[in-house]
């Protein structure tokens, strides 16, 4: 099944130009093989915006230590949470920095000022937020939802 486009760029101080492209889109097989390539095309009417994406199927061994998984094992909770959220980690937790979703950076805890398994937020006005966590040279930033 083929399909014709017609896209048009505009320069500033240039003419039109006018792009025609054919593409066609064979229907997928239901089990797909090794080695396979599909190309998806997206685009609508009225929207200049076309997105191009390939995926290629390989079935190469993946390990645990392909991944880059943190040292520690933390949680936040309870999330949602009202004024006070717990942490809990297998290591110490060295710092703890609260942003919103602006990325501005609200408060900074040290464990140099306190020991941190808990944290008072009650000053900050319910929405989301971010806890960007440092344990043992690591760090992981959690999302938290204040109620």
């Amino acid at each position: 099944m083929g399909a014709t486009f017609e896209l048009y760029s505009r320069a500033i101080g240039a003419e039109s130009w006018m792009y025609r492209y054919e593409f066609s889109r064979p229907d997928l097989p239901a089990t797909l093989q090794v080695g396979l390539i599909a190309y998806i095309y997206e685009a609508y009417p009225g929207n200049l915006n076309a997105q191009f994406d390939w995926i290629r199927f390989d079935n190469e061994v993946l390990s645990t230590s392909d991944f880059n998984q943190p040292v520690t094992a933390l949680y936040a909770y309870p999330n949602p949470f009202k004024d006070i959220i717990h942490l809990k980690s297998q290591t110490a937790i060295d710092e703890v920095q609260v942003f919103d979703l602006s990325g501005q950076k609200l408060k900074t805890i040290s464990a140099k000022q306190q020991s941190i398994s808990q944290l008072s937020l009650k000053e900050l006005s319910a929405g989301i937020y971010f806890l960007r966590i440092f344990a043992q040279d690591q760090q992981e930033l959690i999302e938290v939802i204040k109620q």
